[in-house]
């Protein structure tokens, strides 16, 4: 993340009838932006901004019930913004966890277009790869442009890497699927 950059983040539906959902995330601030829950307090998926510079800021998640609640949690780390044009590129995922139907989406302020209408209509320079730990690639899309929206991936439960190849460079980031 980068300071005032605004991430969506989400945990699985709880079982036991769950009441509330509480974030807690970091505090502090770095070149005017401060952490912040934009949207989403108190539901299980949130967009919150980036404040303080520094590695393993967690991100946390009370899910409440009758009984009492269960956390989850999530570290991220925040770095200084990568230039005039106010922060690096990186790839989101959400829900995540996810049931199947998830957006994947390159946020990247400083990218620019592809170099020519041909290149932009075919998407030449994007793909994305979903890959099972061991390797085996489950599921793969040509052309996918900076958003993509999957639904219905009939994946098993587990753990994934997701690989979104946009232009030159590689992002990648893990996947769960409940």
């Amino acid at each position: 993340m980068t300071p005032g950059l605004q991430e969506n983040y989400s945990v699985a539906v709880a079982s036991g009838s769950p009441t509330n959902y509480q974030w807690i995330i970091p505090t502090g601030c770095s070149n005017g932006h401060c952490w912040s829950v934009i949207s989403g307090q108190g539901t299980r998926n949130v967009t919150i901004q980036a404040g303080l510079i520094g590695n393993n800021q967690r991100i946390e998640c009370r899910v409440y019930n009758g009984c009492g609640y269960d956390v989850r949690y999530q570290y991220v780390n925040v770095t200084s913004s990568g230039g005039p044009c106010g922060g690096l590129s990186t790839l989101a995922i959400y829900p995540n966890p996810s049931d199947g139907d998830f957006i994947a989406e390159i946020v990247a302020p400083c990218l620019t277009v592809l170099e020519n209408e041909e290149d932009k209509a075919n998407n030449k320079y994007s793909a994305l790869f979903i890959s099972k730990l061991s390797g085996e690639v489950v599921y793969e899309r040509n052309g996918v442009g900076k958003k993509v929206t999957l639904n219905n991936l009939k994946l098993e439960s587990g753990v994934y890497i997701l690989d979104y190849l946009y232009k030159n460079e590689r992002f990648q980031q893990k996947l769960i699927i409940d």
